[in-house]
């Protein structure tokens, strides 16, 4: 397997990727392609790479992750984001990793590499942590309006793709509402509850909010617009609650040496 991976996207680009790609040719023994300016991603690579199953893939333009996505995919068509994928369109490379701009990722996939038959629209997807494994989320965020049928097709990419990464026959799939009953949800989920019964997937039925870190199922679908603020909503969540730990856990001497002695038995 070789992985394409855009060496000048995500925040501590190239260093933390380049540490990533490093890390995975050495552990995993994966190949991997670094997309991006040579001679920076050479730089970093100093001394690091010998015998490991990495190249360097130039790649002159960047695209930052403040830019408009389908302004810069149309612009910078030599950048390390649409170089990368157009390797793997070209057969250079199997898949194609990106921590950078989410939006320029999405605009350049469909660009270079197009739509797998029978979906309409690409989704974006989280793994969220539960109490008896990980929920997938989809969609997290790339379609602010969808359609019924769309749901399905995310249903559909979630179960097969939950499968693969998670070991699991037949992943049960929930659809996010706001209320378990049937009767339940907006005319979007009211419509798509339907569609999703008579799919062929292990259907459970409505889910909400509370049921994805519950584990109440494996998948859990729903549009952009709501899968991305539930997601932020946990997200802030988890900030808060760690914030009050670490602020009652330093407030005091006595505390501190409780945490260090929680720390030293973990």
């Amino acid at each position: 397997m070789r992985v394409a991976l855009d060496a000048m996207g995500g925040d501590r680009a190239p260093g933390q990727i380049v540490e990533g790609a490093v890390a995975a040719a050495r552990d995993l023994g994966i190949g991997v392609l670094l997309v991006g300016p040579e001679d920076v991603v050479r730089q970093q690579l100093a001394g690091r790479d010998r015998d490991l199953p990495i190249e360097v893939l130039h790649a002159p333009e960047v695209i930052g992750m403040d830019e408009h996505p389908a302004t810069a995919v149309r612009r910078k068509r030599d950048s390390s984001l649409l170089v990368g994928l157009r390797a793997v369109r070209e057969g250079r490379a199997d898949a194609f990793l990106s921590a950078g701009n989410s939006g320029a990722v999405m605009a350049g996939a469909l660009m270079v590499l197009g739509r797998c038959a029978g979906i309409d629209r690409p989704a974006i997807t989280a793994m969220i942590p539960n109490g008896r494994g990980r929920t997938l989320l989809l969609d997290a965020g790339a379609n602010a309006d969808v359609r019924p049928q769309h749901l399905v097709q995310f249903a559909h990419m979630g179960a097969i793709y939950y499968a693969a990464t998670e070991r699991v026959r037949d992943p049960s799939v929930g659809l996010l509402s706001n209320g378990e009953e049937e009767t339940k949800g907006n005319a979007l989920a009211l419509e798509a509850h339907g569609l999703l019964r008579a799919s062929g997937l292990n259907f459970h039925g409505n889910v909400e909010g509370r049921d994805i870190t519950r584990g109440t199922v494996h998948v859990v679908v729903t549009d952009g617009f709501t899968g991305n603020v539930a997601l932020k909503a946990m997200e802030g969540a988890s900030e808060l609650i760690l914030g009050m730990i670490r602020e009652e856990l330093t407030s005091s001497l006595r505390n501190k040496l409780a945490a260090l002695d929680v720390a030293v038995e973990v």
